[in-house]
């Protein structure tokens, strides 16, 4: 008899979860969280995503997760906004995803503030750094980040847990070392213990580079195609 496609690739994906897990674990990783990267995908797609074992989820465009969200809730997941968020569609998100990946500006992490404590909520957020200093990315400068975190710091109804990083294009060096400053950042929010600053996640590598991330201290992935292959 045949091996059923669905199932060698149901024995694929989590052998390769599992590699991903091994390796953070040897790496000395606390709780790696894998999030993933739905864009573009249906819930035929994720599902067999789901049923190896992954969690959360995290979506680009508001429109898309606006239509996906009651499958998203169906399966009890934790939902990520991970793209770029324009001030407008605020409302449309806060208090409905458990994370904001992608808060790249003091202005709109005020208005995710005011935005949750109208719902009577506090919405967890990360905010991202521009490590590569991209400029077709978003995200504050790493001698902009000091100040804007003491800003953030104070804002009501959000509550901060990390960082989150896309490195610029280019090679494994330029990956590196992006990464590595993303860390170093982290760790040294992290070691002022400011209010407010929870610093629990470190948000850094995707389906192309999470290796490179994972040996930087990233412990949060967010991978895409390579679980949808």
């Amino acid at each position: 008899m045949s091996e059923n496609p669905s199932d060698k690739r149901e024995y694929k994906l989590k052998k390769m979860i599992e590699g991903i897990y091994s390796l953070s674990e040897s790496l000395n990783t606390d709780d790696l969280r894998i999030v993933a990267v739905t864009k573009g995908r249906s819930a035929e797609e994720i599902i067999p995503v789901l049923d190896a074992g992954i969690v959360e989820i995290g979506e680009n465009r508001v429109q898309e997760y606006l239509k996906k969200e009651s499958f998203f809730k169906s399966r009890n997941l934790k939902e990520h906004f991970i793209g770029h968020l324009q001030s407008n569609k605020v409302s449309s998100v806060v208090g409905k995803v458990e994370y904001i990946d992608s808060v790249d500006s003091v202005k709109l992490a005020k208005l995710i503030g005011k935005r949750a404590e109208k719902l009577g909520t506090v919405q967890n957020i990360l905010i991202q750094v521009n490590s590569g200093y991209d400029k077709n990315k978003y995200g504050f400068l790493p001698e902009s980040l000091d100040e804007a975190v003491h800003e953030i710091s104070h804002i009501a109804g959000i509550k901060v847990m990390g960082l989150m990083n896309i490195p610029p294009f280019g090679d494994d060096e330029i990956t590196k070392k992006s990464f590595e400053l993303t860390e170093k950042l982290f760790v040294d929010i992290k070691r002022k213990k400011i209010d407010n600053m929870f610093m629990c996640f470190l948000s850094m590598g995707m389906s192309s580079d999470y290796e490179i991330a994972l040996r930087c201290g990233s412990n949060m992935l967010r991978l895409g195609s390579i679980l949808f292959e």
